[in-house]
């Protein structure tokens, strides 16, 4: 994009060349013709990313940086084509250049061939608008057939592996570190695999600063020459562990697992209550209804390993008949449960100890209570002296238990998670899920609140919808203030559409769902689509200035600005390529902006010189056909909205259409001045 400015300055330089004019006039008057369209075109590019600045949290951190260096970057080639470029080629250009008067045999066939169908299109206007808007209603459809996703997912050759020594049925330790070699050799064997690591200890044990000899945990580095992708090497993983290792417990975490612990990943479910019995069987039963949602390959309802637990119920009857409030009877129970206090701590010799101070009634560290002594613990006397033991004022119990309790804002809480089936769209799954939630009722007094990817990737999209329409607010401003119109700069906002479909069709023949980085794609293009409009309708009203009639005064200007419209699209679409193509290790992580932006260029590009004549010609011509158009383009509006669902940017794109609608009247009904 750093050169389109100069191409427009420089390509209509050589046309006033060819016209005859000396260097020094081409240059000055060629400059000063294009120099509003390209100030105007290259604002409107940078104002799209303004909305960035005020967007907060993850989407900000990713995409703040791009925004600015395009902002200062387009500045610069501004800044350059308006002066270096004129000069330059004041002196290096061939004074005697009228022996090439002509455009060239291609080029001229080129705007033949644009000529027959501009009158083609002209013919069957009404036709090509409908088609036009039947090819956007479609293509929001198609690529939403694909679903949604945050990030796309990127091949990024590392993949980590937990294990553990079952509980249940554990391992000698000579045994676990002979199923951590044998798991070692394994892995290597695959041709792909380049390095092995395989570390003593959880990973949250070592964040934490501790191991354990009844886990490890895994690294395993890909080939940068693999034949296989992550995922297939992943997949390769769980069978080799699942068919010769299943005397172990494990998880495989794949590529993107960095972007899942910022964002979320899988679904996931807190509820919160206040009694733990009641959660765990509504997360039990929660787990289950779950677990039969098709592309639902792991349910976990949060209980974790069960631990046995002594609960001593204290019964307030019978604790008053000796004597004793409720509070009083538990503090006391506490009190002899009770371990040792650190009384003070010590330095000697660079190493600090624990200081510890004991009487006979002391409980330390070595002392041990069974069920039965924890029962006929004494805690005191009865008003009539005889001593009261737990058992006398309190139910004691083995249950089971909780290996951990979670709050939230002080409420008791525990969270089902569930991991999807990697050949599942997640966002279709996801909506599944939530289908069953809203059928599920919990007890009162209980509530519930979603979590995971899907909320993550609904909650980014809502914001860069809005951070689009912004944008596109934006744009229509500058433009306004630039031709000191409402109606042209409507005319080159339907350059926007085309785009979106362009971009929309690319995601959908690709396979690409919707994601966080195909959106700033088109964010991207509201800014650059626009320019050729900008371009076009410029030099248009200077030929209707010069007495020309508006049909042929589109024309020509579609003839003369062709060659520079094709070459700035084509300088983007050629630069985005291999990004597109998608070419090294991460290179995922971009490629749907790469292609939403190609996409939607080439439709754009091809029928901006097309379809922005049509809407000029019917703008001063027939207005009111015009109003029945836009009409059309809401009713096309709220069938796609009413397909997707109904929130915030929805209203707001609705609300947008219909003042588009206001704006076009009021321009219409203005007196028409001569």
């Amino acid at each position: 994009m750093l050169v389109d400015n100069s191409i427009v300055v420089m390509e209509n330089i050589f046309r006033l060349k060819k016209q005859g004019y000396s260097n020094r006039e081409a240059v000055i008057e060629g400059t000063k013709r294009v120099a509003g369209a390209i100030f105007a075109s290259t604002i409107t590019t940078i104002s799209v990313f303004v909305p960035v600045i005020f967007i907060e949290g993850f989407i900000k951190e990713i995409f703040m940086q791009m925004a600015l260096t395009i902002a200062f970057s387009l500045i610069a080639s501004l800044l350059i084509a308006l002066t270096l470029v004129p000069a330059i080629s004041s002196r290096i250009l061939k004074e005697d250049s009228k022996e090439k008067a002509g455009d060239s045999k291609k080029l001229d066939k080129f705007k033949k061939g644009y000529e027959k169908v501009f009158n083609l299109a002209f013919k069957f206007k009404y036709l090509v608008i409908i088609l036009v808007l039947a090819l956007f209603g479609g293509s929001i459809v198609l690529a939403l057939s694909n679903g949604f996703e945050y990030f796309p997912t990127s091949d990024e050759g590392q993949l980590s592996i937990s294990i553990e020594n079952p509980i249940e049925t554990p391992l000698s330790t000579d045994a676990f570190f002979d199923i951590l070699d044998d798991l070692t050799d394994d892995i290597l064997e695959i041709e792909d695999v380049d390095v092995v690591g395989v570390t003593l200890g959880s990973m949250q044990g070592q964040f934490m600063g501790f191991s354990s000899s009844n886990s490890a945990s895994a690294s395993v580095v890909l080939k940068e020459d693999r034949d296989l992708t992550t995922q297939e090497i992943q997949v390769l993983l769980e069978d080799l562990l699942a068919d010769d290792y299943s005397q172990i417990e494990y998880s495989i975490s794949g590529s993107q697992q960095q972007t899942a612990m910022l964002t979320g990943s899988g679904y996931q479910v807190e509820i919160r209550g206040h009694e733990l019995d009641t959660l765990k069987a509504q997360a039990e039963a929660l787990a289950t209804e779950f677990s039969v949602v098709e592309g639902v390959v792991e349910v976990d309802d949060g209980v974790g390993i069960p631990a046995d637990e002594i609960r001593i119920t204290v019964d307030k009857d019978e604790a008053i008949k000796y004597g004793y409030l409720t509070a009083v009877v538990g503090g006391m129970i506490a009190e002899k449960l009770a371990g040792e206090d650190l009384t003070t701590t010590i330095t000697q010799d660079g190493s600090m100890y624990d200081i510890y101070v004991y009487d006979s009634n002391s409980n330390f560290s070595g002392t041990n209570y069974t069920f039965d002594e924890i029962k006929n613990l004494v805690l005191g006397q009865s008003m009539f002296g005889t001593p009261v033991k737990i058992s006398d004022v309190a139910t004691v119990e083995m249950v089971e238990g909780f290996s951990s309790i979670s709050h939230t804002n002080g409420v008791r809480s525990i969270t089902v998670s569930v991991e999807f089936d990697p050949e599942f769209k997640s966002s279709f799954v996801a909506q599944d899920l939530d289908a069953v939630m809203e059928d599920y009722e919990l007890p009162n007094g209980y509530d519930y609140e979603v979590q995971g990817e899907n909320e993550e990737i609904m909650g980014a999209m809502e914001t860069l919808v809005l951070a689009l329409v912004l944008g596109i607010a934006l744009i229509y401003m500058i433009m306004a203030s630039q031709f000191q119109s409402l109606k042209y700069p409507l005319i080159i906002m339907f350059t926007i559409p085309l785009a979106f479909t362009g971009g929309f069709l690319a995601l959908f023949f690709t396979g690409m769902p919707l994601s966080v980085v195909s959106m700033i794609g088109f964010l991207i293009l509201v800014g650059v689509v626009v320019n050729n409009g900008i371009v076009l309708v410029d030099y248009t009203n200077q030929l209707r200035k010069e007495g020309m009639h508006v049909r042929e005064a589109l024309l020509e200007a579609g003839k003369t600005r062709l060659r520079p419209i094709i070459m700035t699209a084509l300088t983007t679409i050629l630069a985005l390529t291999t990004m597109a193509i998608g070419v090294g290790n991460g290179a995922e992580m971009m490629q749907p902006m790469a292609v939403a932006t190609i996409g939607g260029l080439l439709y754009a590009t091809i029928l901006t010189l097309v379809l922005v004549p049509i809407m000029y010609f019917l703008f001063n011509k027939h207005p009111k056909e015009l109003l029945s158009i836009l009409a059309i383009m809401a009713l096309v509006a709220v069938t796609v909205g009413g397909y997707i669902y109904l929130s915030l940017w929805y209203i707001i794109l609705i609300g947008a259409l219909l003042t588009l609608g206001v704006i076009a009247n009021w321009v219409f009904n203005k007196k028409k001045v001569a």
